[in-house]
């Protein structure tokens, strides 16, 4: 058997009844979904006034829980009655807000298929089947849903001083509306229930509203999604959030300047990346058959006369991220080895052709044998019989005139 109900629970379960007999009244639709029995064949109520009808009726209920709360001496009843009086006042509340400041506007097609569908589901007893066809009759029937749902919208419109609706829900309904009734002719069909005519009446109610929020609301609907002042502040305290909006938004708008501040630190450290080269190799001015593929990078001249010039290459494309823009580049070498006695610069030139490392070397500072496919003074890729030569012969690697940077190196290595 089932247990038997403590008595406070029993008047608890009084008082709560008073707001859901209000509910099943105004909104049957979800009282039945919550579990209320008898009310499946009702709809809402969406006639001119409704909203003030359900005011007052959920004042009265109020004002007869306040008046239970002083006779209470069960501090969890007297505690359940201070949840349903606040409950009660922020309907009463929230509803005057909304049309004191907002435009009313709901989604008809929307509305039926979660009406229609919390019924016509697998999990809900057959005999109260029936009822979506009850329901559908009643939400076509004349006035209907659409045509109220849309009279209170065209009347809200004709004050400028309240917020029409917003662009993106009116778009999205505009989007969806189709889909959503074939959802409804798809319930009725699996569920076997002949709903041909008022799914028709529908159809043509709907495809009316298509025009109407084109023509009317569209063209007037908001693209600022910000709530008014006084509606957010209400849905804040309803989440328990008493702090003022302007407030808040400083607070926000504070720690998100402190967070800012904090990414643009971590986003130097993170948009700073660290390439090493793809391709290296050193040539040599006394011959184009030398070549270091494997070995140190050497640059500068010799006592002699002759010239060393390093070449480096970078993949840039596969490791910089599409849509990045370099905003600086450094080049970074360690010398290891030096014979100069005095500081000398070191210049540094964009190539303007390709070139080739090969498997020449490890060698010393005078180079050695190149190899197939190496980078040598006279060829971008050599090759004893067929090489590919520099556009300038003999210039050691065709680069760009303009110095790219230049930079004085001492004698202290490593």
């Amino acid at each position: 058997p089932a247990p038997v109900p403590s008595s406070w629970i029993e008047r608890s379960n009084q008082n709560a009844q008073l707001l859901l007999d209000v509910g099943a009244k105004f909104r049957p639709e979800a009282a039945a979904r919550n579990g209320m029995t008898g009310i499946d064949d009702q709809i809402s109520d969406f006639t001119p006034g409704h909203r003030e009808r359900l005011r007052a009726a959920t004042r009265t209920a109020m004002t007869e829980l306040q008046g239970r709360a002083p006779r209470e001496r069960d501090p969890l009843v007297a505690q359940d009655l201070a949840i349903l009086v606040r409950a009660a006042q922020e309907e009463i509340e929230g509803s005057e807000l909304t049309e004191r400041y907002e435009v009313q506007y709901q989604q008809p097609a929307r509305f039926i298929f979660g009406s229609i569908h919390s019924l016509l589901d697998p999990q809900v007893a057959k005999d109260r089947w029936p009822a979506a066809l009850t329901r559908l009759q009643k939400y076509v029937a004349s006035p209907s849903l659409v045509e109220l749902a849309d009279a209170e919208t065209r009347e809200g419109l004709l004050n400028p001083q309240l917020a029409p609706p917003s662009k993106l829900d009116v778009e999205n309904e505009l989007k969806t509306w189709r889909v959503t009734e074939q959802g409804i002719d798809k319930l009725f069909a699996d569920y076997k229930l002949d709903a041909t005519e008022p799914l028709a009446k529908l159809h043509q109610q709907l495809v009316e509203r298509d025009r109407f929020l084109r023509e009317e609301v569209l063209p007037k609907a908001r693209t600022d999604f910000r709530l008014p002042p006084a509606v957010y502040a209400f849905q804040l305290k309803r989440v328990g959030v008493d702090i003022a909006p302007a407030q808040l938004t400083a607070m926000a708008h504070q720690a998100f300047v402190e967070i800012q501040g904090e990414m643009q630190v971590v986003a130097a450290q993170v948009a700073t990346i660290t390439l090493a080269p793809l391709h290296d190799n050193t040539i040599y001015s006394e011959s184009s058959a030398l070549s270091n593929a494997m070995g140190n990078i050497y640059a500068g001249e010799t006592a002699a006369g002759k010239f060393r010039r390093g070449l480096l290459s970078f993949n840039i494309v596969g490791n910089i991220p599409t849509g990045s823009a370099i905003t600086s580049a450094q080049l970074r070498l360690n010398m290891n080895l030096t014979s100069a006695s005095a500081p000398s610069n070191m210049s540094l030139y964009r190539l303007s052709q390709s070139w080739g490392e090969g498997t020449s070397g490890p060698y010393s500072g005078g180079g050695g044998t190149a190899s197939a496919g190496d980078a040598t003074w006279g060829d971008r890729f050599y090759d004893p019989s067929a090489p590919t030569t520099w556009t300038v012969t003999g210039g050691g690697g065709t680069h760009f005139s303009t110095l790219t940077a230049t930079t004085s190196v001492g004698t202290t290595t490593g």
